[in-house]
């Protein structure tokens, strides 16, 4: 029954691996042509955190959501979920027990920023410049144990830079990380 398990857990994350290795190959290649649409952000927001509440239950980590009634921009609304699903993903992850997740969104001339802040663990000074390289990973037997691969940060700078924006990181040792994503309102074609 333990042999299974393990085999049910290693093709779970030969899964995850292979669609995240195709979305990179996408990202690479002539076939990531982004689909714009206008979209409420605050709603892409909302729902995420949903999805993951139960996860950091689990770990009695509170998610706090500091997001305007709505925030519309033009976007690929599949690939701007799916990049503030890594970064919430990666604060339930990097949060220990009792922890607290704060998802934000503020509007700027010509755009937004959504933040999603976390109180855990903390990225060094030396790792921050490398986070968003494919494979990357600070500690990797953590990662390991944890799902990861290496190539969600990366895929969330992909996703910003696609869409005109950036993606940026503050962390300090022990008490927290930000990560911070730029938007445009308008995307060019």
């Amino acid at each position: 029954k333990q042999v299974v398990e393990d085999v049910r857990d290693e093709v779970k994350k030969m899964t995850k691996l292979v669609g995240d290795l195709l979305t990179v190959a996408r990202t690479d290649g002539s076939a990531n042509q982004l689909k714009p649409v206008r979209m409420d952000l605050v709603a892409a927001a909302q729902q995420t955190v949903r999805i993951m509440r139960p996860f950091a239950e689990k770990k009695d980590i509170v998610i706090a959501e500091e997001l305007p009634k709505r925030a519309e921009i033009n976007a690929d609304e599949q690939k701007i979920r799916q990049l503030i699903l890594i970064l919430v993903d990666n604060a339930v992850k990097y949060t220990p027990e009792r922890g607290r997740i704060t998802v934000s969104l503020q509007e700027e001339k010509g755009g937004v920023q959504l933040s999603v802040a976390d109180t855990g663990i903390g990225i060094a000074p030396e790792d921050q410049e490398r986070i968003f390289d494919r494979f990357y990973r600070v500690d990797k037997a953590r990662s390991r144990r944890m799902g990861g691969n290496g190539l969600g940060l990366a895929i969330a700078r992909e996703i910003a830079e696609a869409h005109g924006g950036a993606i940026a990181v503050e962390s300090e040792m022990g008490k927290g990380t930000t990560f911070r994503v730029h938007l445009k309102t308008r995307i060019k074609n």
